[in-house]
């Protein structure tokens, strides 16, 4: 009796390579990565990539992710259109006519980079260096930045009085505060 499959290997060894299955895994999930613009995300974790090569390939993504969101929202905003107006002929099915100014809006958050978010932590470091003064007027902006609502009376204090607060800065910041102020009157 002949076996009806034979198996044989032609110029390579009979021992089984194992690497050969997850070389192909690996080649594949970087083609898929590649399609959807995400090959940053190896960057850094393989054996090739630098991390800035990666926050660039990331800023490059979220941009286009960005864009994407945007050409989606104003297809679906707006006024019952061919080809665009989701939401505006939603309103008209379920609630007549409506004035156009009044439609909702379909927008998209989180994905643009937040410089006042970045820039928070370098405050403390900027007040104790003497380039930046914190004072009602910052502390407005910042809190009407982040929706907090109006800065109340009684919390307004001094820039002497805010920079003396500061964790590390204490005595020394209210000392030095204080030689300037002598300084500068004379």
């Amino acid at each position: 009796m002949t076996a009806a499959v034979k198996f044989d290997t032609y110029a390579a060894t009979p021992n089984l390579y194992a690497d050969g299955p997850i070389n192909i895994i690996t080649k594949c999930d970087s083609q898929i990565a590649a399609a959807f613009l995400t090959q940053f995300a190896d960057l850094g974790n393989t054996e090739t990539g630098a991390r800035s090569v990666g926050e660039i390939h990331l800023s490059v993504f979220r941009r286009a992710a960005i864009n994407l969101c945007d050409i989606i929202a104003s297809q679906v905003s707006g006024v019952d259109r061919r080809g665009g107006g989701t939401i505006g002929r939603l309103i008209r099915w379920n609630y007549g006519l409506v004035d156009p100014s009044k439609l909702p809006r379909l927008t998209h958050t989180g994905l643009d980079t937040d410089d006042l978010a970045e820039s928070l932590g370098m405050l403390p470091g900027l007040v104790q260096a003497g380039l930046l003064t914190p004072d009602d007027e910052l502390e407005r902006a910042i809190r009407e930045r982040l929706g907090a609502g109006d800065l109340p009376e009684d919390a307004q204090r001094s820039a002497l009085e805010r920079t003396a607060s500061l964790k590390g800065g204490g005595v020394a910041a209210l000392a030095e505060n204080l030689i300037k102020r002598r300084r500068a009157n004379g």
